[in-house]
């Protein structure tokens, strides 16, 4: 069977000489670096897989990381097993010399049409996400030569369990010698966070490029006027609370648990809202752009989409953001862009009491649609229209 063949300058060692592995540095291109390296995720019927799920957020989180920013880097190193006999190396010859470290080329050889021989241990999102930027982008590894299962998996557990936040002192000391306010706004836009280590998320709302919400949020920065209203920060923080609440999150890994994943799942129903309803953008009267609109569709939303994952056992659907957007567009052709811009027969809903009729009139209208008959009929907060 042909192969492929992958050269790289190497500096390869043995970092104790009771350890039965090697390992060798190199740079790849990331593109490159996916024909011979693999993801094997432990699943249902994979039980041998290391992996955790891939988590597109995270992954798009790395690629706009390094778009935003043409000073961002990410020197960090992956972590790929790779058998020796995948190589042009072997036992014998990584010891013939006494260095603590020696430069070789590495040959990495992988069979057309085959398995992949090498096995992605750390890191797949930065190199998912780097490939999504661009696959020409060279990326730090470390070839772990000759690790059984037994190590692999223990050298994944030790290497994603052993993680611990930088403490906010710390990050203190590392601003030394930088403008703050410059510093802040460059992690603002590439990390979601300040110097402070306190996270941005209303910034993320208001300042990333594809948000529904872009320019929306009431702060000084943002003008009044024109076509549409400021919407208040509280609304997002209301909805954020609503969702971070609802256990979507119970028994995930930490990358689904933080609010990160919180503000993708609020911004992706968003997305979808408006890709359907674009004339509420644009729409000064529309009452789903004010502060009770985002937290009461928010929460509707949010609250069928559970409905329907306990209804099939499968919580996981609210992880994926490709379901989570389907799920959304099924949601909105259940319900009537009307109801927001009609009169309604109440006024100072901003109440829990008023949140509670919203949300009534909601459930009402998608019964209607299902049932085929007058999205407003036994609506509480409007007559019907005929």
């Amino acid at each position: 069977m042909a192969s492929a063949t992958f050269t790289y300058a190497a500096i390869c060692f043995r970092q104790r000489p009771t350890a039965p592995t090697w390992f060798c540095l190199i740079s790849v291109p990331v593109g490159q670096l996916l024909q011979w390296a693999r993801v094997d995720r432990l699943e249902p019927n994979n039980l041998m897989g290391v992996q955790r799920k891939k988590n597109d957020s995270r992954t798009r989180r790395i690629a706009s990381f390094l778009k935003v920013d043409e000073a961002n880097t990410i020197p960090t190193t992956l972590t790929i097993a790779l058998p020796i006999e995948a190589t042009n190396l072997s036992r014998e010859k990584l010891a013939q010399s006494g260095d603590p470290a020696r430069a070789l080329n590495l040959v990495v050889y992988a069979a057309d049409g085959g398995e992949l021989p090498g096995l992605i241990i750390d890191g797949q999102h930065r190199i998912f996400g780097v490939n999504e930027f661009d696959p020409r982008t060279l990326v730090s590894v470390v070839v772990v030569l000759g690790a059984d299962d037994a190590e692999i998996a223990f050298q994944f557990l030790v290497i994603n369990n052993k993680v611990s936040k930088v403490s906010p002192d710390h990050i203190k000391a590392l601003r030394l010698g930088y403008r703050e306010a410059e510093l802040d706004a460059r992690l603002t836009r590439s990390a979601r966070m300040r110097s402070t280590g306190k996270p941005t998320y209303l910034e993320t709302i208001d300042g990333e490029p594809d948000s529904p919400f872009k320019g929306r949020l009431k702060w000084p920065r943002n003008p009044e006027g024109g076509d549409f209203t400021l919407i208040p920060p509280t609304a997002f923080e209301s909805a954020l609370l609503h969702i971070s609440t609802q256990q979507l999150t119970a028994g995930a890994d930490d990358e689904f648990k933080g609010q990160d994943y919180v503000v993708d799942l609020f911004l992706e129903i968003w997305k979808q809202v408006r890709s359907s309803w674009a004339d509420a953008w644009s729409q000064s009267q529309s009452r789903l752009l004010s502060k009770l609109g985002v937290v009461c569709f928010s929460q509707y939303v949010v609250d069928v989409m559970i409905a329907r994952a306990e209804a099939s056992d499968d919580i996981e659907i609210t992880r994926d953001l490709q379901k989570v957007r389907e799920i959304t567009q099924a949601i909105l052709q259940r319900q009537e862009y009307a109801f927001w811009t009609v009169p309604w027969n109440a006024s100072s809903l901003d109440t829990t009491a008023g949140r509670d009729l919203v949300l009534k009139d909601l459930r009402k209208i998608a019964v209607n649609i299902r049932a085929n008959v007058s999205w407003d009929a036994g609506l509480r907060l409007i007559d019907t229209l005929e």
